[in-house]
């Protein structure tokens, strides 16, 4: 009898044992309560290289053989353009990291805005305003390079020379909707540029000279233009219109005329793919709801299908900045927070230089405004800090 409870309570034991493994993980791990861990599809990591302070945003200078023509002192190297309020500096890069200044661009009276660099013109588009704030002008007008005096420090050096004005516009700087509408994004092969600069969706075909404008849709004519993005490729100027009534992007095919819409409220940030394949942008989910935070929707350019969600880990407090390395690998920045995420899961690839998933928060101060990188595996953040922060992207 005694045999046979021993027998009967080592059975129970098993049991116990065997229901205890099964049902662990899931009473370690509810639903919706645990961060995702990132996937064994292939892991990011990123590695700080430098940080530049009061910058409001960081831009590359693209490598092209017309550009390397144009900076021969640095023809070797790698420049970045650093947006400042009253200078715009151009600095050399190294593998190692930042070796110097090479040129500043300076405008007496003027506030800098944004900069975009043209890899085929050999010039920078820049944003700026000028006059008093309720009676402010924003311009934009391409600059060029050449040797001579620095405009700044009145010595020998670089200088950059303003040209062609596209578009300069009377503003009310106290307005936020218009006062900073300022986007810059030209095509890979630097023949045509979008901007929202005064309130208007234009795209100038640089080598005829000629501006084209995108209008709000009819049902809703005070819609404002809040973002413009121009496909790498050149073919699609993506615009989202914002008004009370209406949200959409419309991706308009310049050349056709063709126009197409998805009816979406653009959260912060939009992005092409490197190859024009794939449009995301960031949204809030669940609208209304206790669950309600904002996400990364992915379509296809080509028919506008859905792709992909993305739902960041509540860590982020939200998604303000998107930046596509590839068209498998998205960068998402949020509050303190960098992170990849697979185009093909949804799910996280690694982030961050320290243990753990996530970065640590020391790195980072504030959101992540923008997300830039280059063709060689490096990445420039912006934040609303004002601080800007250049990293190396490794796979492994």
């Amino acid at each position: 009898m005694v045999h046979a409870f021993i027998h009967n309570s080592l059975h129970v034991v098993l049991l116990a044992l065997l229901i205890s493994c099964h049902l662990s993980p899931l009473l370690e791990q509810p639903p919706g309560s645990q961060t995702p861990q990132p996937t064994a599809e292939l892991r990011i990591r990123l590695e700080k290289v430098s940080k530049f302070d009061g910058v409001r945003r960081a831009v590359f200078l693209a490598d092209s053989p017309r550009m390397r023509e144009a900076l021969r002192p640095a023809r070797d190297r790698r420049l970045i353009t650093l947006v400042r309020d009253k200078h715009i500096d151009v600095l050399e890069l190294s593998d190692t990291g930042i070796e110097g200044r090479h040129s500043r661009i300076c405008k007496s009276g003027a506030l800098f805005v944004n900069a975009a660099f043209s890899p085929d013109q050999g010039c920078l588009a820049i944003v700026y305003l000028t006059g008093a704030r309720a009676n402010a002008t924003v311009t934009l007008s391409l600059w060029t390079m050449a040797t001579g005096k620095d405009p700044c420090t009145g010595g020998p050096g670089e200088s950059w020379t303003e040209g062609k004005i596209l578009a300069s516009t009377r503003i009310d700087q106290t307005s936020p909707d218009t006062a900073y509408l300022a986007n810059l994004s030209f095509s890979t092969d630097g023949k045509s540029l979008a901007s929202n600069v005064g309130a208007v969706a234009r795209l100038w075909d640089l080598a005829s000279g000629r501006e084209y404008r995108l209008s709000p849709p009819t049902e809703s004519q005070e819609a404002l233009p809040e973002e413009v993005r121009l496909s790498p490729d050149g073919k699609y100027l993506a615009v989202y219109f914002s008004a009370d009534r209406y949200r959409a992007v419309h991706l308009w095919e310049w050349q056709s005329g063709g126009d197409r819409r998805h009816l979406c409220d653009v959260y912060s940030d939009m992005k092409f793919s490197p190859d024009s394949t794939l449009f995301g942008f960031t949204l809030k989910a669940d609208l209304g709801e206790v669950t309600e935070h904002t996400a990364v929707e992915v379509i296809a350019v080509n028919d506008l299908s859905h792709r992909q969600t993305i739902h960041p880990p509540k860590e982020y407090r939200g998604v303000s900045a998107i930046g596509f390395l590839d068209s498998e690998r998205l960068a998402i920045g949020g509050h303190k927070r960098i992170g990849f995420f697979s185009l093909k899961t949804g799910q996280p690839l690694g982030e961050g230089s320290h243990p753990g998933p996530f970065m640590a928060p020391s790195q980072l101060a504030g959101e992540v405004t923008d997300i830039e990188f280059s063709l060689d595996g490096l990445m420039l953040t912006s934040g609303e800090s004002g601080a800007a922060n250049l990293w190396r992207v490794s796979a492994r």
